[in-house]
């Protein structure tokens, strides 16, 4: 036994006092009969009790408490270790001799607060892996760390082999590829960012610092962060500009690979698809076009798009906008409604509506066309010499460079799309998530400039993912989103999450949206309002479809966050990975 250790035995329900040994009481002087004694656990918290000197024993209160932070029960019986670090004061290390280990379906997210949410634990948060499969809502002010408590979902999730496709609108997502081998100088030195005239040694120096203390308060180490960068295979791709790998929207009114199923089984998403597709098509034509001139286009394509999806017209590529560039003068349909197709939509109108499809055929609008299918088969396939299992993939779709908020909604639309055809031909997989979908920042720019906006906003993007949030979970397909003004997302859509990490709000206009959302998902907390105005930043309500809610202060990442230049987001993407990416994609395998 160690000498300075003293190990005390404890049935945690039994009694209000912890009767200590004489080896502890001769510590202290007789003259004494009450000690206030500083406890602090292993990642440095501390706590104070009474110890009574002449009947030898400390009130239990503060251990209790210290205990349930540890998912420890009153039945469970303990030893602990009160090891003298400072007689003065007195201090002591206290820990316990054995730990209870993490449930094995667990993603480990941080350490839980105090019931009250006031002081810190050592007490490791897991939410159930199975929690994903109903989705999570994340939100809170910039600044709270709402973009890291998605990463450290994805981070868990790739420990699990769980494959996620991520959407990146502003480059940070994209460094989730950045985990070092080591945590040596060296490998940070290309990536952090040193002002003008600073040291950029001592610069690194302490970067490196910090991310040492901030892994250990969080009990991680390097062998967690190479198993992580072991098990994960990570691919940035760009949908008509950037320096990822280039991602082709193939055709913005192509149909899906299964529509003649589709027609048959759901033709209510199909009318959806068809509207959405349009829509976005129409926006990136005609820009500046008002509303009534708008909808006349709008609905005169949907016809023609129609007609192709169900003749088995191909519009795949630059030969299916020739063929719609043709339709548009001939139309293949002689009514809209009960209206004749020359009455609805004049021939000036089908001949700048045409003129506008040929535009789509040159100049940089080609480069929708260039890079490898939006298939999610083929954004999952990564390459194996059959020696080494192959890693989980995770696929980031980096869509910064896009010019205009119009251009990421048609990239997100026919994403969202292609997801749901794909989970949907994988079949029900209910109770396990088979793939995550993370959008950081769901409500865009705010109103019509927002991905899922409440009424009376209904852009192109939001039916997509309206439909992966009511339908996703029977097939695995889990959906993470998160924003930092929750006043300008459909909540009513949301309520479709059942796990709600909620950190700092400050309007009054927040924190009702969250309070009629939480409702509106059979959430009921108490005084949700003063726990969203005293959250600190990196700390979270968690609310989760497990039941409970609990504050979590958020753990540290195992990659480097940072936001990533252009130049950058080339660099994440490893030469194999690029290697593979450029061989055509023929045959692509179907049970990934």
């Amino acid at each position: 036994m160690n000498q300075n250790k003293i190990y005390i035995p404890w049935k945690v329900g039994k009694g209000t006092f912890l009767k200590m040994t004489e080896e502890f009481a001769s510590l202290f002087s007789k003259s004494k009969s009450e000690v206030p004694l500083i406890l602090q656990d292993q990642d440095g918290q501390k706590f104070s009790v009474i110890y009574n000197r002449e009947k030898n024993e400390i009130l239990t209160s503060g251990l209790i408490l210290w205990i349930r932070n540890r998912n420890h029960t009153e039945d469970d019986k303990l030893t602990l270790i009160f090891e003298l670090l400072d007689s003065e004061q007195p201090l002591f290390r206290l820990t316990l001799d054995k730990e209870i280990p993490p449930p094995p379906d667990g993603l480990y997210l941080g350490k839980s607060k105090d019931r009250l949410g006031k002081y810190s634990t050592d007490k490791k948060f897991f939410l159930p892996v199975q929690d994903l499969v109903t989705h999570v809502f994340i939100c809170g002010v910039t600044g709270t760390g709402k973009t890291v408590m998605g990463k450290s979902i994805i981070e868990e999730a790739i420990l699990k082999g769980i494959p996620a496709i991520i959407v990146d609108l502003k480059g940070d997502l994209s460094s989730l590829g950045l985990i070092f081998s080591s945590l040596e100088e060296s490998e940070f030195e290309p990536w952090v960012e040193v002002q003008a005239r600073e040291n950029r040694q001592a610069v690194i120096r302490s970067e490196v610092e910090r991310y040492k203390e901030k892994l250990a308060e969080f009990g991680l180490t390097t062998t967690d962060m190479e198993q992580l960068r072991n098990k994960a295979s990570f691919a940035v791709f760009t949908p008509k500009v950037g320096k990822g790998i280039p991602l082709a929207i193939a055709s913005p009114l192509a149909a899906p690979p299964d529509i003649t199923e589709l027609l048959q089984s759901d033709y209510d998403t199909v009318l959806s698809m068809i509207g959405d597709f349009c829509a976005t098509f129409v926006k990136t034509l005609f820009p500046e076009a008002k509303d009534k001139k708008f909808k006349t286009y709008k609905s005169f394509l949907e016809e023609i798009v129609r007609y192709c999806w169900e003749h088995g017209i191909d519009l795949q590529g630059p030969d299916g906008l020739h063929a719609i560039q043709e339709m548009i003068n001939k139309p293949p349909i002689e009514h809209i409604g009960y209206m004749p197709t020359h009455d609805f939509i004049k021939k000036e109108e089908r001949n700048e509506l045409a003129k506008r499809v040929a535009m789509c055929l040159s100049g940089e609008q080609q480069l929708w066309f260039k890079g490898i299918p939006l298939d999610i088969d083929v954004l999952l396939s990564r390459p194996s010499d059959n020696t080494i299992p192959i890693p989980t993939p995770v696929s980031i779709i980096n869509l910064r460079e896009l010019a205009t908020f119009d251009d990421q909604m048609h990239a997100l639309s026919h994403l969202t799309y292609a997801l749901y055809e794909w989970a949907r031909r994988k079949g029900d997989m209910r109770g396990e998530p088979r793939l995550l979908f993370f959008i950081d920042e769901i409500a865009g720019g705010g109103g019509r400039n927002a991905f899922f906006p409440s009424h009376p906003y209904d852009p192109p993007s939001k039916s997509g993912i309206n439909l992966l949030l009511r339908r996703g979970r029977a097939f695995g397909l889990s959906c993470i989103f998160a924003t930092q003004n929750p006043g300008d997302v459909d909540y009513k859509g949301l309520s479709n999450c059942q796990t709600w990490m909620v950190s700092r709000l400050q309007t009054d206009r927040d924190r009702k949206k969250i309070r009629e959302g939480m409702s509106t998902a059979e959430i009921y907390i108490d005084s949700v309002d003063d726990k969203l105005r005293d959250m600190q930043p990196n700390e979270f309500l968690v609310r989760s479809k497990s039941g409970g809610t609990t504050i979590v202060q958020e753990r540290w990442l195992m990659s480097y966050h940072k936001m990533l230049s252009e130049a950058e987001i080339a660099r994440i993407n490893q030469p194999h990975i690029l290697e593979w990416f450029r061989k055509p994609f023929r045959s692509v395998p179907k049970d990934i």
